[in-house]
Parts: C-alpha cells; sequence; structure tokens
C-alpha cells in the first residue's frame, strides 16, 4: 500500500491543492495555445487575436472536478463570425486537443508524484467518448490500476451514478407485467402517435384548416377512397370465405364430399350446395335417360363429371338435360353423403372428414399460430384506436362528411374485420384436409390479407404525406397521447380473444349439421354478433360510469346512445359488400328477404344517430363551441 494511505492528507490541503493545479493548468494551457495559434500559418492578427481570446474564455470556464476535466476546443462562436476554413478550423482544433490532452496528464501527473500519490505517466491513460459533431469535446483523464480515485485525493465526491429502476420480489415483477400490459409508465411500448397508416393520412387530410378553405375536394375524396379500401378489404375476406364454403362449380361432382351442383334456370353459374336440398328424382325417368342397365348399375357405369353433363354457362340448356341433371346429382349424393337417402341424421360430411383429422399435436401448432397471427389483429385494432383519438382530438361529434366516413371505416377496421378474419380463416381450415402445413399456409395468408392498409401505405404515401401526418399527431395534447399508451392493454385483450375464439371456434365445428346454412348461420354469426356484444358492453360501461347527481350526465347519455346507434348503423351496414358478393356471383340468395331487412335497420339507426347528434349540438353548443374556436385558432398558428 502506499505512503498515502497510511498517512491521510487533510481534507483543506487536498482543496487548496486542487485549485492550485487548475490555476497552474490555466495558466499553462493559455500559453500553450497562444503559442500553437501564433505559430500556426493563419496570416490575418484579427483571426489570431479572435481565436486566442475565445479559447482563453474556454479555460476559465474549467470545471473544479478533478476527475474529468473538460476543455471545450471548438470555435463555433468566432467561427461563424470569420471567414476561417473548415479546414484551417480543423487544423487548429486539432492542435488544441493534442495540447491540452498533454498538459492536463503531465500537469496532474507531477502534482500528484509530489505528493506521493498516483502512478508512472505510462498508466495515466486518457479516455475519449465518442461525441456527436455538434457536442463539445471531452477528454477524461483516468487513471489505471490504482487504488485511489482522484475523487478521494482532492476531496470531491463523486457523481451518483445513474439511476437504475430495479424491481425485485414477485409485486415487481407484477407491477412490471401490470405496467407492460396497461402501457402506462416507462413500460408503455408506445411512443409515436403517428402510425404512419392510410387512416393516418386520411384522417390529417380531414382534420387540416385547409379541409374547411381551399382543399374540400381533396378531403372528401380521401375519406371515400379510405372507406373504399377498408370496403374492398371486407369484400376480400367475405369471398375468401365464400369461395370456400360454397365454391362455383361447372359439373355435378365438382363439390366436396355431401354437396352437389345447384343449378337452376336464370343462374348463370352453379353453387354447391348440401345434398339433403337436392330432390330425388324418380327411377323410371332416370332409366330411360340412361337405358334400365346402366341405371341399375350407376355405382360404376355412370360417371357424374363434367364430360357427362357440363353445367358451364356456355353448354348447359336446362329446358333439355334438367331431368338427366336430377338423375346425376342424386346419384354423386348417394356416393358421397353418408346420410343419404332418407337425410336422417344430417351433418356437413367434409367438416366431420376433416375435423377427425386433428388430434392433440394439431390443436398445439393452431394454438401457437393463432396466437402469432393475433399480432396483426392487434397492431389493426391498436393503429385504428389512435387514430379515432386524433379525428376525436381534432372534430369532436361533428358532422363534417369526410370525418364521419373516416369514422365509419375506422368502425369497420376495429371491430369487423377482425372477424372476418377469424371466419375467412375457419373456412380455409375446414374445407381442406387439416394438417400442420394448411394451418401455417392459411394463417399466413389471412394476416398478408390484415397487413393490406401498411402495404398500400409504404407504396403509395410520400414524404409530403408523412409530414401532414406528423402535423396531426404533434397537435394533439398529453391527454391523447397517454390514452393512447394505455389502449395496449386492450388492443391485446381484443387480439388475444380472437385468436382463443378461433380455436373454440374450430373445436365446435362438428357440430353444423348443415354444409349450406353453415355459410348463412354460422359464419355471418360469427361476422355480426361478437361485435354487437362490444357495442351493448361499450354502453352499458359508459352508463354505468355516470356519476349520479353529475351536471353533465344527461350529455353523457346521449353521448353513448350516439355513439351505439352509429356503431349498429356500421353494423347493418356491413351486408352491402356480402350482397355485392352475392350479386357478382350470381347466388340466388342475393334477394333475400335478410337484405332487405338490414337496410331499413341501417337507414333507422343512421336517423337516430343524427337525431341524437343535433340535440346534443343544440344542448350543448354554447360551451363546445367557444372550445372549438380556441382550438381552430391554435390549429391555424400552428400552421
Amino acid at each position: 500500500m502506499n505512503n498515502a494511505e497510511d498517512k491521510p492528507i487533510p481534507r483543506s490541503e487536498l482543496v487548496d491543492l486542487r485549485e492550485e493545479i487548475r490555476a497552474e493548468m490555466t495558466a499553462e494551457i493559455k500559453r500553450e495555445i497562444k503559442r500553437e495559434i501564433e505559430g500556426s500559418s493563419l496570416k490575418d492578427s484579427s483571426e489570431r487575436e479572435g481565436l486566442i481570446s475565445d479559447n482563453s474564455d474556454y479555460v476559465h470556464s474549467l470545471p473544479g472536478h478533478s476527475d474529468t476535466l473538460l476543455i471545450a476546443a471548438q470555435n463555433q462562436k468566432y467561427s461563424e463570425n470569420t471567414l476561417v476554413s473548415a479546414s484551417r478550423r480543423q487544423e487548429i482544433m486539432q492542435l488544441q486537443k493534442e495540447d491540452i490532452e498533454r498538459m492536463i496528464r503531465d500537469g496532474i501527473q507531477r502534482r500528484l508524484e509530489e505528493i506521493g500519490i498516483g502512478g508512472s505517466p505510462a498508466n495515466m491513460v486518457p479516455v475519449r467518448r465518442e461525441i456527436e459533431a455538434d457536442t463539445e469535446l471531452e477528454i477524461e483523464v483516468i487513471p489505471i490500476g490504482h487504488e485511489r480515485s482522484i475523487n478521494e485525493a482532492v476531496g470531491t465526491p463523486p457523481s451518483p451514478p445513474p439511476q437504475q429502476h430495479q424491481r425485485t420480489g414477485i409485486l415487481g415483477k407484477c407491477l412490471s407485467m401490470a405496467g407492460r400490459l396497461l402501457g402506462v409508465g416507462s413500460d408503455s411500448p408506445r411512443k409515436d402517435i403517428n402510425t404512419g397508416t392510410l387512416g393516418m393520412y386520411a384522417v390529417a387530410v380531414a382534420v387540416h384548416p385547409s379541409a374547411c378553405t381551399n382543399h374540400r375536394a381533396r378531403a372528401w375524396l380521401t375519406a371515400v377512397m379510405f372507406l373504399f379500401f377498408v370496403m374492398m378489404e371486407t369484400f376480400v375476406f367475405l369471398m375468401v370465405s365464400l369461395e370456400s364454403v360454397s365454391p362455383i362449380c361447372n359439373s355435378v361432382d365438382d363439390c366436396l364430399p355431401g354437396t352437389y351442383c345447384y343449378i337452376e334456370k336464370g343462374i348463370k353459374l352453379g353453387t354447391c350446395r348440401d345434398c339433403a336440398y337436392g330432390q330425388k328424382p324418380d327411377d323410371k325417368i332416370c332409366s330411360a335417360i340412361f337405358s334400365s342397365e346402366m341405371w341399375e348399375k350407376r355405382d360404376y357405369a355412370i360417371d357424374a363429371d363434367y364430360n357427362t353433363l357440363p353445367l358451364g354457362k356456355t353448354f348447359l340448356d336446362l329446358d333439355k338435360n334438367y331431368d338427366k341433371y336430377q338423375c346425376l346429382a342424386s346419384h354423386h349424393c348417394s356416393e358421397t353423403d353418408v346420410d343419404a337417402p332418407n337425410y336422417t341424421n344430417n351433418h356437413c360430411d367434409y367438416i366431420v372428414q376433416n375435423t377427425d383429422k386433428i388430434d392433440g399435436a394439431t390443436y398445439i401448432v393452431i394454438a401457437f399460430f393463432s396466437l402469432l397471427w393475433s399480432l396483426s389483429i392487434c397492431e389493426d385494432f391498436e393503429e385504428s384506436t389512435i387514430e379515432e383519438m386524433v379525428l376525436d382530438h381534432y372534430i369532436k361529434d361533428s358532422l363534417s362528411g369526410p370525418a364521419t366516413i373516416i369514422r365509419i371505416a375506422l368502425c369497420i377496421q376495429k371491430y369487423f374485420i377482425p372477424f372476418y378474419a377469424i371466419g375467412s380463416t375457419i373456412v380455409l381450415l375446414i374445407t381442406d384436409p387439416i394438417s400442420a402445413k394448411s394451418v401455417i399456409l392459411n394463417l399466413l395468408a389471412i394476416g398478408v390479407l390484415l397487413e393490406a392498409d401498411n402495404v398500400i401505405a409504404v407504396l403509395f404515401l410520400n414524404r409530403q404525406h408523412e409530414e401532414i401526418m406528423e402535423w396531426a399527431a404533434g397537435g394533439v395534447g398529453d391527454e391523447v397521447s397517454i390514452a393512447a399508451r394505455k389502449s395496449f392493454f386492450w388492443t391485446r385483450v381484443h387480439g388475444i380473444s380472437c385468436a382463443v375464439l378461433l380455436v373454440i371456434e374450430l373445436s365446435y365445428i362438428q357440430n353444423v349439421k348443415d354444409c349450406s346454412d353453415y355459410f348463412s348461420s354460422f359464419i355471418f354469426g360469427l361476422y355480426y354478433f361478437p361485435p354487437f356484444v362490444i357495442f351493448l358492453w361499450q354502453f352499458f360501461v359508459s352508463v354505468l360510469c355516470m356519476r349520479r347527481n353529475s351536471p353533465s350526465i344527461y350529455k353523457r347519455m346521449i353521448e353513448g346512445l350516439s355513439e351505439l346507434f352509429f356503431n349498429l348503423f356500421v353494423m347493418s351496414s356491413q351486408v352491402f359488400p356480402s350482397w355485392i358478393a352475392l350479386t357478382i356471383r350470381d347466388d340466388p340468395f342475393k334477394n333475400s328477404s335478410q337484405f332487405q331487412s338490414y337496410y331499413i335497420w341501417s337507414i333507422v339507426c343512421l336517423l337516430i344517430f343524427v337525431g341524437l347528434l343535433m340535440l346534443r349540438r343544440r344542448c350543448y353548443r354554447g360551451a363546445e363551441m367557444e372550445q372549438t374556436e380556441a382550438t381552430d385558432r391554435s390549429r391555424m398558428v400552428r400552421t
């Protein structure tokens, strides 16, 4: 151990020593800098005097801590007011840096050796920190291999270590997990309000001040295009489900087991239906068409394929071949449907055959990939929630046309597209033999469709569009940012619930007894029943959270009712893509009375929503107009 350890130096002497070291080093550094600048290649005396003066000011501002001496080697102020070239400034800075480093090392080492502390100069290693170009140069001298630090020698207390969030025990872990789930505090994963999606761009255009002046057409066009894109996404999901459950066929046997190709007059393309809906023809008629001997041996003598009777719109003539078509359909159903010919114990044959192949390992694969598949749903729900918050921040309960259209599109994205994805995934899985390979491919295919809005945004939105979105996201208050971070928990609940619902529906799908009504009852129920439950839950929660005798209780009641009927209007309007899909396919169910009732219900919900909104504006317009005018003024100032 060194002598300094045996005979401690009094603190007062160390403080005086520190000041003496700093004063002597300051004088020496000033002389060295002056000599180096005067000896440089600068010819202008004013330039040399300016650099010397600036460096003298920087040297006088040296900190009092001897463990870290920060030397400002940049001459930014003087360089901005002179014509010194960049290369010359870099040369001077390099000279200053080397001299300062040498003077610090020699001065500190000499004084420490006089009091019996420190090692050889070789152990004094200058350590450089990585710094940015616009920051001050930092040089730190650290003695290596010595038991006592310079802080202890000069009596300066060490700087406190960086604060770390340390959670110990079960309680700390639970709090950390709760913070991550709720999206609050330092555990929040959401830092940026700008989602960068097509929806955020539509919101930014609709809330921009120019949307009310000279860019109204742009705001309307953007809102309509965004709604059209969302409706197109729902149409694609519907077509995936429809084509999987009720595919188009052009021959009697061009269908899954237990179904046959159904066709009638006025329909151009046939669709597969359950054999229970088929008509059993008279054997005498069939014997006359195929001959008695061939009809008796029809199990191996007659094929209900395309060559025997093409059902395409080019070759089919039902006036001449309708009896033959019925005979072939009856023959096909008797071969493929287990319930034929009486159909007393109905069930969908291809669903039963495919679900019987699912074992425990397959369910584990489905559950695992469903959890990964739910990530896209979580992201869509979170982005739509944030975009809706930004829209409400600028335009609250207004009758703005573009804003209302965007609200409809965001509502579809949040509450309907996830369940469309569930239904499409189920029908893709059960209409083919279920295996690990088919599970992976089908879930990945649906995941690609869920990412369609992000893909379109990357393809078509440029830097100018990004600036508009940054403007809209930057104008929201802290309350919106905090609410967006807190939505993290509910988005994960929504996504994971969809994955759980997918597994549950697959486990109970074999209870469906009809391959035709299966789509209308089971799939349509999956599309609309969960959103309906969510809307009712939101309304009842908003009512239960109202404080009694509150002056705004009636206002909040009107808000809850208007939100409920708006969501019901969006839900009832979702039958329009279904009707379009059935019309394109020329399906016989396109004129069903069920669609007409949905149209009437959507009009009723829309009228109620508009009436509640007008009532709210009439009763509470005064205070809101003042707040809106203040918001508009601040937006114009920012713009």
